[in-house]
């Protein structure tokens, strides 16, 4: 943490050397990724966003953009950058929750299946120890997967309004159609 003469605060950290946004490697690489490993990697990102949040960590942008990833033989090392908007106290509120895990849902379709992104749903709340009446996290989940569509079309908006598709933006892996 660094702090200017005229009040500013920076805060500097290092390279971490091999390591890719979850967005890009999402995009290029998960879908070709072997079954064992993306299972790996699903159940690891639930592990590590449910650690930063059982000990009272909440990102307010905790898109795929903000996750860093890394391969260690066998398994992956994850890591949250954009740190500013990082924020340590009580474990994240319901509408947080929504939002964090509406944010990193927001991934390329193709890059996981929907079977995928339900594994990662039940590694976060067995690692939480979330317990709740199946009408109430049937709710929770189409509270995330309602903040997942928004953040979708504000995008695709964004991209019709420039004249760009999906895959031009790179959101798509090569290969795929949208």
């Amino acid at each position: 943490l660094l702090e200017r003469s005229n009040g500013e605060t920076l805060f500097a950290m290092r390279e971490i050397e091999g390591a890719t946004s979850f967005e890009s490697f999402a995009a290029q690489h998960a879908v070709h990724l072997p079954t064992e490993e993306r299972r790996t990697l699903v159940d690891e990102l639930a592990s590590f966003v449910a650690r930063v949040h059982e000990r009272g960590g909440h990102h307010d942008d905790l898109s795929a953009k903000n996750l860093l990833l890394r391969r260690a033989g066998s398994s992956f090392e994850l890591y949250l950058v954009d740190l500013e908007d990082f924020r340590l106290g009580a474990a994240p509120s319901d509408e947080q929750l929504v939002r964090a895990l509406g944010q990193l849902n927001d991934v390329p379709p193709r890059a996981f299946s929907l079977r995928e992104r339900l594994r990662f749903w039940c590694g976060y709340r067995r690692a939480r120890r979330l317990k709740m009446e199946w009408s109430a996290e049937r709710a929770l989940l189409a509270r995330i997967d309602a903040m997942t569509r928004a953040r979708v079309e504000r995008r695709e908006g964004r991209w019709r309004a420039e004249g760009r598709s999906g895959f031009e933006a790179g959101y798509f892996p090569a290969g795929t159609r949208g």
